[in-house]
């Protein structure tokens, strides 16, 4: 089954203090990342898939979703969920939309997987906001792209016709890590994989080289994080006198933050 969504809703305040303009990619060019993937590209996929197999049966839910550059090649082959989906830009998955503009509902969805969207969408800041914001709390977010500082990075030197995936974005985990901290996620995981150059990628004296030596620096690199519940605050009552436990009600994060800022401000201006 194919959903169709398009829309041209533009909501660029969301990320108050990490918002910035980046360089739009084609179509074509995410097609090409897509190919690029299931042929030469082979070893980093089966890498990943690798990963995921080990990382995905801990994660519990009901609703999880893919978000994909290209064609769709299923990652979620180890989760345990009912429901699975496949989003992306092209026609093959279960639902074809803009991943700047995620159709679901918020606080819908048990885990979602970001494979290379940072890397090749034209606002990951967007993206990393409309999955948070479509995550439940306590919900995970998997992020997956090219690693910058890796020997496989070492293509993007390459500056005239420069090939796919070279001309992609390779965001530095730490960076997206620092994101996902302002839209209240903790990063939980990072690991990398497959270590050799360009040219490299699948032999395995550069694997063992690299698990050795630079184990934080493969091709790219797997983000785990997930997102913070808020915060509870007990309700005084007369049950709470009599030894009963007390009634829990939720407190917003943004609330709380505010009211810790206001304390503070007050407590300086009167010394």
């Amino acid at each position: 089954m194919l959903l169709l969504f398009r829309t041209e809703v533009n909501d660029m305040a969301h990320t108050s203090g990490i918002t910035r303009s980046f360089r739009p990619y084609t179509d074509a060019l995410r097609r090409g990342v897509g190919v690029w993937l299931t042929e030469k590209g082979k070893p980093i996929l089966q890498a990943q898939q690798n990963l995921l197999v080990e990382l995905l049966p801990s994660v519990v839910g009901d609703v999880a979703v893919q978000v994909s550059v290209g064609t769709p090649v299923n990652m979620l082959l180890g989760a345990k969920m009912p429901q699975q989906w496949q989003l992306s830009r092209e026609a093959g998955g279960h639902v074809q939309a803009d991943p700047c503009y995620l159709p679901f509902a918020r606080r819908s969805l048990d885990l979602l997987l970001l494979h290379h969207s940072l890397d090749f969408e034209d606002d990951p800041h967007q993206v990393l906001h409309r999955a948070v914001d479509a995550l439940a709390a306590g919900g995970t977010l998997i992020v997956l792209g090219f690693h910058p500082f890796s020997l496989f990075a070492l293509g993007r030197l390459q500056q005239w016709q420069r090939p796919v995936p070279w001309q992609g974005r390779f965001l530095r985990p730490q960076k997206v890590a620092e994101w996902l901290r302002v839209l209240n996620c903790d990063v939980e995981h990072i690991s990398s994989a497959c270590y050799g150059g360009p040219k490299h990628i699948a032999q395995g004296v550069w694997q063992r080289l690299g698990e050795r030596y630079w184990p934080k620096h493969g091709a790219f690199y797997l983000l785990v994080a997930r997102k913070r519940t808020a915060m509870m605050r007990p309700l005084p009552n007369k049950a709470t006198k009599a030894g009963v436990a007390p009634t829990m009600v939720g407190v917003s994060l943004a609330r709380t933050a505010k009211a810790n800022c206001d304390k503070v401000a007050k407590s300086e201006w009167h010394e």
